[in-house]
């Protein structure tokens, strides 16, 4: 399981940290045209990226940008990035986020007052193979000790949308990021664990969120990451659709209570976890959450739902359960007990589970020595209970059970 990442006082305290190092460099500059830099460092990338918040004009990127320190951008007012002819490429001397653009109460009026801003990134290609990994992912014993980070975070393109821990007030109403390539390892067939950083996009604490059309390919930990802030209080109305996603231990992950989830259309191979709902913070339930026709092939667990109430689950079709996935010919996912789940409910209730189709492995070998269960229901962590479940029209292909419970 993975440790949870650090989002506690989310941008004050992240700016206050290194505050003598930025404001050196931050453009405050709150008027004019941002530039495009056409390529450069992480100084070069950070200022045009605030000058164009600045201002909430548009900024067309090209040329690569080499990242030997993360950059860091406070939101001050709309942001528009056409980056479809720009890559990002991360150094090994990278210990952070690449990008991270984040709501500060103290930095974020520096031109005008506060903003409830949108925020829309398109394309892009991001290369993560060399940044260093964080302290938080999942299975950290398995990171080369060669990559491995001191940073809590060090995901390529990060949101942070709540100014500090207890605000109840979001500063962005909705992030929109598409048509971006992410990578992070080095070959096409490398596993998860020898990938670079962290999650590729990680967004909190916004009003709602479009991840649309993006690809990725040897992420560390998720490849979208999703979630409330740090108190579970803004982060809802997430949306995310026609991603493909290979080699990432969590495909699609939403957390700490976020409500109003959709997931649709999305393609994933060899993932530990392919879409889920994670129970971080006590008490809090993921409510509204539709999960519908995304193929899932070659996993340990096809979809995770913790603590969800109001749960479809339909026309899914999850393949090949029970195959080597993770760079392990066990399943990866501590959680599954040795067992290839398809669809695992854990305190969850109000769900219906309908028209999908799960389908193990073909290899008698595999077939022999695995065990893959279809519909999977339990307790999570002997607490709270599934109920109100119900399952109809679902195909079961070479499963050991097709709907048991734990």
């Amino acid at each position: 399981m993975k440790t949870t990442k650090t989002i506690i006082c989310t941008c004050t305290a992240l700016a206050l940290a290194i505050s003598a190092s930025v404001h050196a460099t931050r453009n405050d500059n709150c008027s004019g045209t941002p530039t495009n830099p056409q390529g450069g460092d992480s100084r070069d990338l950070e200022s045009a990226l605030q000058h164009a918040t600045n201002t909430g004009r548009p900024l067309r990127l090209s040329g690569t940008y080499r990242l030997s320190r993360p950059v860091m951008v406070f939101i001050r007012n709309d942001l528009n990035i056409d980056a479809s002819s720009a890559t990002f490429i991360a150094t090994r001397s990278l210990d952070g986020d690449m990008i991270s653009i984040d709501a500060n109460t103290r930095l974020g009026t520096t031109c005008g007052p506060r903003q409830v801003v949108d925020i829309e990134w398109d394309g892009g290609n991001f290369d993560m193979s060399d940044a260093r990994v964080s302290t938080v992912v999942p299975i950290a014993s398995l990171t080369p000790s060669a990559n491995q980070g001191v940073s809590s975070t060090a995901d390529a393109l990060s949101v942070r949308g709540t100014p500090n821990s207890g605000s109840t007030l979001s500063s962005v109403s909705n992030v929109n990021i598409s048509n971006a390539t992410f990578n992070g390892t080095d070959s096409n067939t490398a596993p998860y664990f020898e990938a670079g950083g962290d999650s590729a996009i990680f967004v909190n604490g916004v009003l709602s969120a479009d991840i649309n059309n993006n690809t990725f390919a040897g992420i560390r930990d998720a490849a979208i990451y999703l979630s409330t802030d740090s108190d579970g209080v803004n982060g809802d109305n997430y949306r995310a659709s026609g991603n493909t996603i290979r080699r990432a231990y969590d495909g699609i992950t939403v957390k700490r209570g976020a409500d109003n989830i959709v997931i649709t259309g999305n393609t994933l191979n060899d993932v530990v976890v392919g879409i889920s709902t994670k129970n971080v913070i006590d008490g809090v339930i993921h409510s509204n959450v539709r999960i519908r026709n995304n193929t899932i092939t070659t996993t340990s667990r096809g979809m995770l739902i913790e603590h969800g109430n109001n749960v479809d689950i339909e026309n899914n079709t999850i393949n090949n359960l029970g195959a080597a996935n993770g760079g392990s010919n066990s399943p990866s996912n501590a959680s599954a007990r040795g067992i290839y789940d398809g669809i695992a409910l854990e305190g969850t209730s109000n769900v219906r589970i309908t028209g999908n189709t799960i389908a193990g492995v073909t290899s008698t070998s595999r077939q022999n020595n695995t065990t893959t269960w279809g519909i999977v229901r339990g307790a999570f962590e002997n607490r709270r209970e599934t109920t109100e479940f119900s399952q109809r029209d679902n195909t079961f292909r070479r499963l050991d059970r097709n709907n048991t419970t734990r």
